[in-house]
């Protein structure tokens, strides 16, 4: 878990070799060890086969180069292992989604404030924490997640007719743009989602393109900024 969570980065070696090597590594410092007459057996010791912070067996037959993880592996198992993100976080990668796509964080939708957003579609840009399939009394398929980006977390809810359409696996750490209708009740806010849309597919890779390519539009200049009549507005443009 230490490896692959990179706690042994600074020595210059990648994760998946660090890893697929356990053993060898463990061996050389445990003989290392034993030809000392004092010293037991201590992980994070610094033995004669590491110098200068970098293996000196980079080459050595029994500890065999190999491709590092990706670096979504590795967020992907610093999540799994340790419960965070270590490295990074999988949407700063997709700024320009969050920038462009995002109609809002998951913070305006949760926070004090939040109900200028009750029952009004908005749309995010997150990351999945965690999915439940729930099969309903008419043997269909809905699912209950949660999701994060940088801001917070929610809770989504995607019934049937919307799971059997999207183009997302809904996998735990995949990146999603979700679309939905906002409901607040007890002060808990939950996106029941309309649409969602894998990072990577091509509609979404579209959906950025029309947003950012420069056209003719409409412009409506507000006298002051009122977060209820922009969101019905935004509402009324996008139907």
């Amino acid at each position: 878990s230490l490896v692959k969570t990179g706690a042994f980065d600074q020595f210059g070696v990648n994760r998946r070799r660090l890893y697929i090597n356990i053993d060898y590594l463990l061996n050389s410092i445990n003989n290392e060890q034993k030809n000392k007459v004092s010293g037991q057996l201590d992980l994070f010791s610094v033995p004669e086969v590491v110098q200068d912070t970098k293996f000196s067996f980079k080459d050595d037959e029994h500890f065999p180069a190999a491709e590092d993880y990706t670096d979504t592996e590795k967020l992907n198992l610093e999540k799994q292992l340790a419960g965070i993100y270590l490295s990074g976080h999988p949407l700063e990668k997709n700024q320009e989604y969050v920038k462009y796509i995002s109609t809002c964080n998951i913070s305006q939708l949760t926070n004090e404030g939040n109900e200028v957003y009750d029952n009004t579609v908005q749309t995010i840009v997150a990351t999945i924490v965690k999915c439940r399939n729930h099969t309903t009394k008419k043997n269909d398929i809905m699912c209950f997640a949660t999701v994060e980006d940088l801001s917070g977390t929610m809770d989504v809810i995607l019934f049937p007719k919307v799971l059997d359409t999207t183009s997302a696996n809904m996998l735990e750490n995949d990146v999603v743009i979700i679309k939905g209708r906002v409901s607040l009740k007890d002060d808990s806010a939950t996106l029941v989602a309309e649409n969602v849309w894998d990072i990577n597919s091509d509609d979404a890779k579209q959906m950025l393109v029309n947003k950012t390519q420069k056209s003719n539009g409409l412009y409506i200049r507000f006298k002051n900024k009122n977060v209820q009549s922009l969101g019905k507005v935004r509402q009324i443009l996008e139907e």
